[in-house]
């Protein structure tokens, strides 16, 4: 599974951190019914797929801070992405999440990866993952996610303190929802 930005319109333009499967040349994404991001894909049927490790991309697609072009339609990045593979959204089952093929009519390279990885930022872009599910999964569920969220956000601080001031805002997000870190 890889991280990206999707982005999406038709209701309104969006982008969201989305994770997409890839098996062979297949891709496909879980969507959940609750989303802007499934609305949209409901009525145009068409997405951009941004391709990027920036955490702070991620963080502010996460809290809908992104400056966007709408191009051909749909929102797109000019800058923090490596590439943007245009694609059509085609239903292929399941309820909530519903999974959606992902077939890509054109793709954009942007640039190349310049910076070595890192095990932080992509820890990070995790915990964001897990911050979208708090208030959708069973709370069973919700306390083993918390358990982890608490791991990946001091691990994040520890080895990428370039990042502090999101993962501390994230911890501050997570509090005013009500949860509790360990």
């Amino acid at each position: 599974m890889f991280e990206v930005i999707l982005g999406t319109n038709g209701v309104k333009p969006n982008l969201s951190p989305i994770g997409v499967i890839k098996k062979g040349e297949e891709l496909t994404s879980k969507i959940y019914r609750e989303t802007l991001t499934y609305s949209n894909i409901m009525k145009l049927a068409l997405c951009t797929i941004h391709v990027t490790d920036d955490p702070r991309v991620f963080y502010s697609a996460l809290m809908k801070n992104l400056e966007f072009a709408i191009l051909e339609g749909l929102p797109a990045l000019s800058s923090g992405v490596y590439s943007i593979i245009r694609a059509k959204c085609e239903y292929t089952e399941g309820n909530n999440p519903a999974t959606f093929r992902l077939i890509p009519i054109n793709v954009q390279e942007l640039g190349k990866r310049k910076k070595a990885f890192s095990r932080g930022h992509s820890l990070f872009i995790d915990a964001m993952v897990h911050f979208t599910r708090l208030e959708i999964l069973p709370k069973e569920e919700v306390k083993e996610l918390l358990e982890v969220l608490s791991y990946e956000l001091k691990t994040c601080k520890r080895i990428s303190p370039d990042i502090r001031d999101l993962v501390e805002d994230l911890e501050k997000r997570i509090v005013s929802k009500g949860f509790k870190l360990a």
